[in-house]
């Protein structure tokens, strides 16, 4: 009997598990952008190559939208377009308010971006964006084969209005472009 009931409550637990899983989902995707001639931040040069970013977002339980994103790179080969020497690249960045969402979806970046992506879009599913704000944080991180760092860390936080617009209501960022 006891092992019965045991079962039962094994069995009760994985449904009630896996019932959470199937409402609400993390969905894991890896992005590849192809970098021909792109400049990169404080580095003000050229470089070429790849990135392969690890992308994480969730999907809310009630709306079945994006409600949470982070991104950071899984793999990275980057080189100088005129010296061919490599670059250690780490990218990472956290967005709970929306703001960034869209880039996983807009590939060509209005024609802008230097970072072209293998597929079309990604159709991240983005709804509204949350009605109070949040936070963004980024960080990038450039190195150099003689060691010379070059970094950006931001953090932003948002609020929106009673238009409905997104307000900036605190921006740090702290550069060391070597400069």
């Amino acid at each position: 009997m006891k092992t019965l009931k045991l079962i039962v409550a094994v069995f009760a637990v994985a449904v009630f598990t896996c019932s959470n899983v199937l409402i609400g989902q993390t969905v894991q995707l890896y992005p590849k952008a192809i970098v021909t001639d792109g400049m990169v931040w404080c580095l003000n040069r050229p470089v070429y190559g790849y990135v392969i970013y690890h992308l994480t977002y969730h999907v809310d339980k009630a709306t079945g939208f994006v409600d949470r994103m982070h991104a950071n790179v899984h793999q990275a080969e980057l080189y100088d377009s005129e010296t061919d020497v490599k670059y250690i690249y780490h990218d990472t960045g956290n967005d709970n308010s929306g703001v960034s969402w869209s880039f996983w979806n807009e590939t060509t970046m209005g024609g802008t971006n230097s970072f072209v992506y293998d597929q079309q879009s990604y159709q991240v599913p983005i709804g509204t964006l949350p009605s109070k704000g949040g936070n963004v944080w980024a960080a990038f991180q450039v190195i150099s084969k003689g060691g010379e760092k070059f970094t950006i860390h931001s953090v932003t936080r948002f609020i929106i209005n009673p238009d409905g617009e997104a307000e900036v209501v605190s921006n740090k960022e702290n550069l060391d472009c070597n400069e």
